[in-house]
């Protein structure tokens, strides 16, 4: 009986041990608030998004071959990117790159860890309000997609970033051609 009381304790201690260095979880989920901007009182007419998930079906996000696929597809520049490059930074992709890639794309082979992504595949399009794009974002959802930005008088501006994972992300988007940008703004603590 003793011995069973020793290992009861000794389990204890060392789950009250583990309890105290394991990270919580941070937010589990959140809100991507996304501004557009464009220059000069340019007003877009019809502004629409769209977002394409263009990590294949079967890789983490945290897979090295991940980032190997994005960079060799999406940048074409030989430079070897590090894991989760995509994550705390959106990228302007050229859009001769995302048109390559978008005419044999078959959105059944890019659909990652669907459960655990807060936004529906039928909410991946829409109108944009008011400038703004909210996406309901998921903590441990850190997969690269590509954000087309695209208005009935403007071209098209695709945006590569986690755009549907992250604790209190917010990205501001310049559209303006030909000296588009991206930026996360902010990530609360």
């Amino acid at each position: 009986m003793q011995g069973l009381k020793n290992i009861t304790l000794l389990v204890l201690m060392v789950m009250a041990g583990a309890v105290s260095i394991t990270p919580a979880q941070r937010c589990g989920g959140s809100t991507n608030y996304i501004y557009i901007y464009v220059r000069n009182g340019t007003t877009l007419v019809n502004p629409r998004y769209q977002i394409i998930s263009v990590s294949p079906s079967e890789l983490l996000y945290d897979d090295p071959k991940l980032a190997k696929i994005i960079s060799d597809t999406f940048f074409a520049d030989g430079i070897e990117r590090r894991r989760q490059f995509w994550h705390m930074e959106s990228f302007i992709l050229k859009p001769e790159l995302v048109e390559k890639f978008l005419k044999t794309y078959k959105a059944e082979n890019y659909d990652p860890a669907p459960e655990w992504r807060r936004l529906k595949k039928e909410d991946f399009s829409g109108r944009i309000e008011q400038g703004q794009i909210d996406l309901p974002t998921s903590e441990m959802f850190g997969y690269p997609y590509i954000l087309k930005i695209y208005a009935d008088n403007r071209k098209p501006v695709y945006v590569l970033g986690a755009h549907l994972g992250g604790c209190f992300p917010m990205e501001r988007i310049l559209i303006d051609e030909p000296d588009a940008k991206a930026y996360w703004d902010s990530w609360k603590d």
